[in-house]
């Protein structure tokens, strides 16, 4: 039989003239094969199982040795028999090849369709050539233990011929699947879901939600740390839960928030600065800093703040010098005050304040005591005119050199005051010793 043209198969059916079973034959494959000038398509249908019990089991689609071109479909779909694997994988397969393993155009595939339970025991494979077999084969991978029926109905689309009516299928035989052990669709545009229209690669809408709820995106089992990202009609949201804190970028490079404007706030809704800490209650509140694991003294600061122009950068320091127990303020890189363990603190500049306490335990009463040595008038003299300074008080060079201690000076100034007074003191007595001798001599 041969394909017949339109005015061929109308001399079958003239009148009162009736048509060979030859004549039928020609019909049909005309019918048929209407198209076959420019496209082939033909498809054939198989059902298989895999034995129950056994894991790791295979079957082949052998397509022979022929020439091949065009593209299949492989269309597998699952039953219920010892494992619930209703659903369905397509697979379409693009190749060219000659006999004898020249393949002039590699299989390239996509997954058009993946869904239902079937999607965890089946795997199609891609288009090779069996050496042992001398023929072309597609591999089926049943990867689940339980035994299940399968139908495969497979399309050969061609420009030339179709082979479909040419294949067949393998006996059952074990073989491990290695690698991907699972399909999923591939899509070249964008992807919605929850819409029809996506505007994006991936686009997921969703109602309403809140951060106590499940949101648009969950990532993570919800008995677990679990992350989950939502919208509403005030703002659009991020939320860790079970108990789990939110780690952003925790295995380091640069974190940047609002880089072309906006303000940030910790506590508030409202920020009204760059950076907008607001306390939630009156309990008491810090920020905490945790110290360098090494101690330079440069700019490295745990608190650090720059003016716009970058005139005035002020920071604070772990590390002043050699002493890596101190904190230091630095203006512009330059340290201007140090604040040791030990309490003591230094100042480059003048300190100007309201008032000063200082305490020390320490006092000058000790010149009021009746035992006190109160330095002769005439020994105190020649002191001041030899050294050029009170005695017990640092000279000017010394002062400069080395500083003053506030606290100490003060005790020190208080006693030259109490000794100054006990001065006067004695002199008082002397007048009025010579007061009263003048008045004895005139009276």
């Amino acid at each position: 039989m041969s394909k017949k043209t339109i005015s061929e198969l109308k001399e079958y059916f003239k009148a009162t003239k009736r048509p060979t079973e030859g004549q039928f034959g020609d019909l049909l494959d005309s019918y048929v094969h209407l198209d076959a000038t420019t496209y082939y398509r033909e498809s054939n249908d198989f059902k298989f199982t895999f034995p129950n019990q056994q894991a790791n089991q295979a079957i082949d689609i052998l397509l022979g040795n022929p020439f091949i071109n065009g593209w299949f479909e492989v269309e597998i779909a699952g039953f219920y028999n010892y494992q619930n694997t209703v659903g369905v994988i397509k697979k379409l397969l693009v190749m060219g090849a000659n006999p004898d393993n020249d393949i002039w155009f590699p299989s390239v595939s996509r997954i058009v369709e993946a869904s239902g339970e079937m999607v965890n025991n089946i795997y199609i494979d891609e288009l090779v050539w069996d050496s042992n077999l001398n023929q072309y084969k597609i591999t089926i991978y049943h990867t689940n233990s339980n035994g299940n029926d399968y139908a495969l109905r497979l399309i050969h689309h061609s420009p030339v011929k179709s082979i479909a009516h040419e294949i067949s299928l393998s006996s059952v035989y074990t073989k491990p699947l290695t690698g991907q052990q699972k399909h999923y669709v591939n899509y070249n545009d964008n992807l919605g879901i929850g819409t029809k229209n996506p505007k994006s690669k991936l686009q997921v809408t969703s109602s309403a939600s809140t951060p106590d709820q499940y949101g648009t995106f969950l990532i993570g089992d919800e008995s677990a740390p679990n992350l989950r990202m939502g919208y509403n009609q005030q703002h659009t949201w991020i939320q860790s839960h079970a108990g789990a804190p939110l780690q952003v970028n925790p295995i380091g490079n640069n974190t940047v928030f609002n880089r072309d404007g906006g303000n940030v706030g910790i506590g508030t809704d409202n920020p009204q600065s760059q950076l907008h800490l607001q306390f939630l209650n009156s309990e008491p509140k810090s920020i905490q800093f945790v110290q360098f694991t090494n101690y330079v003294d440069k700019m490295n600061a745990a608190i650090r703040y720059t003016w716009y122009n970058e005139s005035c950068d002020v920071g604070i320091v772990r590390g002043g010098g050699t002493d890596i127990s101190a904190y230091t303020i630095k203006f512009n890189g330059n340290e201007k005050a140090r604040f040791a363990a030990n309490g003591n603190a230094a100042f480059q500049g003048k300190v100007e304040a309201k008032d000063f306490v200082v305490s020390a335990s320490p006092t000058a009463d000790f010149v009021f005591a009746q035992d006190y040595n109160l330095r002769g008038m005439q020994d105190l003299e020649k002191f001041i005119s030899e050294k050029q300074h009170l005695p017990e008080i640092p000279s000017a060079k010394e002062m400069t050199e080395n500083g003053v201690t506030v606290g100490e000076f003060q005790i020190k100034l208080l006693q030259k005051i109490e000794e100054l007074t006990l001065y006067m003191i004695a002199q008082n007595k002397e007048l009025e010793q010579l007061k009263s001798q003048i008045n004895n001599t005139n009276a």
